[in-house]
């Protein structure tokens, strides 16, 4: 159990590092593709259009700068919190 528990701390240590450094324009991509709203559900877009409004989050390329820093800074919670988990688990293992 407390293997399992390190290797969650290692892989969210890993994936938290690669949000923070920006490894290969990573937190790009996600910004750019799974938190714009033009490339969320067909039905959801089409529902907004039929009703005639904008989709409330429409303004992504504006705010793209803010979300690059927010999805960084939580990069840096998840690597802190895999660490966490890393040092509790090496711990418990050597006690």
């Amino acid at each position: 159990m407390i293997l399992i528990a390190m290797l969650l701390g290692g892989g969210a240590t890993l994936a938290g590092l690669a949000l923070l450094t920006d490894r290969r324009g990573l937190t790009g991509r996600i910004v750019d593709t799974y938190l714009n709203p033009m490339f969320s559900e067909p039905t959801l877009l089409r529902v907004f259009g039929r009703l005639g409004v904008e989709h409330p989050a429409m303004d992504a390329f504006r705010r793209r700068s803010k979300g690059l820093v927010l999805l960084r800074v939580w990069g840096g919670v998840l690597a802190l919190i895999g660490l966490v988990f890393l040092t509790v688990g090496t711990a418990l293992l050597l006690a």
